[in-house]
C-alpha cells in the first residue's frame, strides 16, 4: 500500500457547478491514494477519473461495472469501496463542499478557484489500513515459513502473502536456494502450520535445482513424520494410566497423522516451473500469470466436489489434492530487463 508521491498544494479540483453541495466531484484516479494494482487495474480498462466509475454503474449497476473490470461482483464492489474511501479522505465527509471549513479555496496561476483538502492522513492510519487490506484480500491470515527461526521472525512469521517481498544479496548468497524452500513450504499441510498451496517458479536464470528441491522436500517429509511422531508420543504418555500403550497402535495413529498424499514427489508436482529465456517471455509469462491462476483455483474447486462424492460412496480417498497457488517466485525478475539494456546501442 503506497501513498502517490503529491504534495496537498498541487491537488487541484476545479469548480464546475459547485452550486449544489451534495454534487460528485469528478477527480482523476491517479490523484487517489489507491493500491498500485488497483490503480493500473482501472487504467488498463479505461476508467481515468472517478466520474467514469460512476457512469459505469449508472449504465448498469455493479454488475455492469464488474463486467467492465472482468472481475466478480465481489471484487468489483470492493474496488468500489475502495475508490470511494480514497475519494472521501482527500475531499473529507462532506464530500467536497467547498463551503466548509475543512476544505480550502485558492486561486491557482490560471486564476481558476481550486479547492484543497485539509482532510489528511497519519501514519498509523496508514499502517492501519494497510493491514485491514491484507486482512480482507484473504481469509486465511497465514504466513508461509522457512523454517529458519530468524528469517520467521524477522518477517512476522514468514514470507507474508498478498504482498510482494523482495531478496537482494551479492551472487552465490543463497537466494535461488531460499525461492525453492519458500515454494517447497508452501506445500506444507495446514494441521502443521502451512497454507497447503502449489507455487509457481519463474526461472530467468536457468538456476532452478530440481534435484536440490528434490531434497529439501525430503527434508521437510521427515521433519513433519518427525513432529508427528513426538505428537502421537505426547498422547500416549497422557493415556499411560490407561493401558493403551502399544506400539502398533503408536505406528499406525503416527502415519495417520500425515496426510497420505504429502511426499517428495506429490510436493514437486504441486510446483509449476517456468523457464523463460528472454524478456520478451518473461513478460509474457507474467501477463498471463493471472489466467493460469483462476485456472488452477477453479480445478481445485472440481476436484472438491469430485472428492465429496467419492467420500460420501467410498470413504476417504489418498488422491494428491490440487491446490490454489499461494506463492510466486521470480528469480530473478530483473535478469533479462538488465541484459536487454546492456546490450543495447
Amino acid at each position: 500500500y503506497i501513498l502517490p508521491s503529491f504534495y496537498p498544494q498541487n491537488l487541484f479540483i476545479l469548480n464546475f457547478n459547485m452550486t449544489n453541495n451534495n454534487t460528485a466531484v469528478p477527480m482523476k484516479l491517479s490523484n487517489l491514494p489507491l493500491r498500485p494494482s488497483t490503480l493500473s487495474l482501472l487504467l488498463r480498462r479505461g476508467f481515468t477519473t472517478t466520474m467514469d466509475i460512476e457512469q459505469s454503474k449508472q449504465d448498469g449497476g455493479i454488475s455492469n461495472f464488474a463486467a467492465e473490470v472482468n472481475f466478480s461482483i465481489k471484487d468489483a464492489f470492493r474496488i468500489v469501496r475502495e475508490v470511494e474511501e480514497c475519494q472521501r479522505r482527500l475531499l473529507g465527509d462532506n464530500g467536497g463542499d467547498v463551503n466548509s471549513s475543512s476544505s480550502l479555496q485558492s486561486k491557482n496561476k490560471y486564476g481558476t478557484t481550486t479547492t484543497q483538502s485539509s482532510n489528511s492522513m497519519t501514519a498509523a492510519a496508514v499502517l492501519q489500513n494497510t493491514s485491514s487490506s491484507s486482512a480482507a484480500s484473504s481469509s486465511d491470515p497465514r504466513h508461509i515459513i522457512t523454517f529458519c527461526r530468524t528469517i520467521d521472525s524477522l518477517l512476522g512469521g514468514g514470507f507474508a502473502r498478498s504482498e510482494v517481498t523482495e531478496l537482494c544479496g551479492i551472487p552465490g548468497i543463497g537466494k535461488t536456494q531460499l525461492g525453492m524452500q519458500l515454494c517447497v513450504d508452501a506445500r506444507l499441510p495446514r494441521i502443521y502450520g502451512g497454507v497447503e498451496g502449489e507455487a509457481v517458479y519463474i526461472d530467468t536464470e536457468g538456476s532452478f535445482s530440481p534435484e536440490r528441491c528434490y531434497t529439501m522436500a525430503q527434508a521437510l517429509v521427515k521433519h513433519v513424520q518427525a513432529s508427528a511422531a513426538r505428537r502421537e508420543q505426547q498422547r500416549l504418555m497422557r493415556q499411560r494410566q490407561q493401558q493403551l500403550t502399544t506400539t502398533a497402535t503408536a505406528a499406525t495413529t503416527t502415519k495417520s497423522l500425515v496426510p497420505s498424499w504429502f511426499n517428495p514427489n506429490t510436493i514437486l508436482n504441486g510446483i509449476h516451473v517456468f523457464r523463460v529465456h528472454d524478456e520478451t517471455s518473461q513478460t509474457l509469462t507474467i501477463k498471463h500469470l493471472e489466467q493460469f491462476i483462476k485456472g488452477r483455483q477453479e480445478d481445485c474447486l472440481i476436484q472438491k466436489e469430485r472428492q465429496k462424492q467419492q467420500q460420501h460412496q467410498e470413504g476417504q480417498t489418498g488422491e494428491m489434492p490440487i491446490a490454489p497457488i499461494k506463492i510466486v517466485i521470480i528469480d530473478s525478475i530483473a535478469f533479462h530487463y538488465r541484459s536487454s539494456i546492456s546490450g543495447a546501442d
